[in-house]
């Protein structure tokens, strides 16, 4: 019994289900470790341009630019990616005589930055990415006991 044109079936199937599934897995991780890799740079220096700054409202504007900045030298714009409403939050430990938190710098005050960056579900070679998810990233930076501020 001759078993003739076996193999092309079987090279065939072996490429559409072993090296397809694997090429798409393999392709979809790389960018999964960068964007990782970004949110993280992105929420320490954020938190870092916060805690140097002289006071909140500084601050923030310089950690948005530094964020801005960060995302764009990874090819993203400013719409894709999502710093969310609790983007820029900060542990207060100080009340104001209205009883509500105040957003101020001092010695000793904790800066929390958490972004949320796009990560690719499924990246298909020449073709981009099918879904995206958000992987949310934080880093939170302590104000200097021993600053001096102006």
């Amino acid at each position: 019994m001759r078993d003739d044109g076996f193999t092309a079936v079987e090279w065939s199937l072996g490429i559409g289900l072993i090296v397809l599934p694997l090429l798409m897995v393999v392709t979809t991780l790389a960018p999964w470790f960068e964007r990782g890799s970004m949110g993280r740079v992105m929420a320490t220096e954020t938190a870092r341009q916060i805690v140097l700054s002289d006071n909140w409202a500084d601050g923030a504007a310089r950690g948005e630019a530094m964020a801005a900045q960060i995302a764009a030298n990874h090819g993203f714009g400013s719409a894709d990616w999502n710093c969310g409403p609790d983007c820029l939050s900060m542990t207060v430990l100080s009340v104001d005589s209205a009883g509500t938190p105040a957003l101020l710098l001092g010695r000793g005050y904790e800066v929390t930055v958490t972004v949320n960056v796009p990560l690719p579900a499924i990246s298909i070679p020449f073709i981009g990415d099918v879904l995206s998810i958000s992987w949310p990233t934080s880093h939170t930076e302590r104000v200097d006991d021993f600053r001096s501020f102006p």
